[in-house]
């Protein structure tokens, strides 16, 4: 392998550390589209696992719903693993001519997301109501009030099943604004 590309790729891993130790945002935003724009045909599906790029995201911006800013600073360390990935497999030699050993990383990254029911509340009233009746959205407002008074698993389990039935005929719009809360309970 060209020893040029092994240094290429060690100066971004460098300014990875750099900018990950001092936690500057912006400049983590502007590295990390950076990596992106020089080693997207190098590092195959180098956007995934990063929350600036998931659907989830693109769906909630596109909706009008409120999210998570994006943490810039652990979306750079993601793709420095993945840019250290591509540098032990650049360097190690292939055997018998075959191809190169593919190293398999696996990333487990925990979220703790704790939905408010006052925000569900607002996301399921500005749903338009060609999506979801007002009779319908006082139905669904009953039916998570009711889930919020369980205090037993089984029973927020029996509640949630029968929620989720109910908005299997309601949509797309409708799942997104209450899945996350109902997931939220059921923790």
């Amino acid at each position: 392998m060209s020893q040029s590309k092994l240094i290429f790729i060690q100066s971004f891993i460098d300014r990875c550390d750099d900018i990950i130790e001092i936690a500057d945002v912006d400049t983590a935003k502007q590295l990390l589209m950076e990596i992106i724009g020089a080693f997207d045909s190098d590092i195959k599906n180098i956007k995934s696992g990063l929350d600036s790029f998931s659907e989830e995201r693109r769906k909630a911006v596109f909706f009008g719903r409120p999210i998570q800013p994006v943490n810039y600073v652990n979306e750079l360390k993601i793709v420095k693993l993945k840019l250290e990935k591509l540098k032990i497999e650049l360097e190690t030699p292939a055997k018998n001519g075959g191809p190169l050993i593919s190293l398999t990383q696996i990333q487990n990254q925990t979220t703790n997301v704790q939905v408010d029911f006052d925000v569900t509340v607002s996301a399921i009233e500005n749903i338009p109501d060609s999506s979801l009746s007002q009779e319908d959205k006082e139905i669904l407002l009953g039916k998570l009030t009711s889930l919020k008074g369980c205090s037993d698993k089984e029973t927020k389990w029996d509640k949630s099943k029968g929620i989720l039935k109910w908005l299997a005929d309601k949509g797309v719009d409708v799942a997104i604004a209450v899945l996350p809360y109902i997931i939220s309970v059921l923790k």
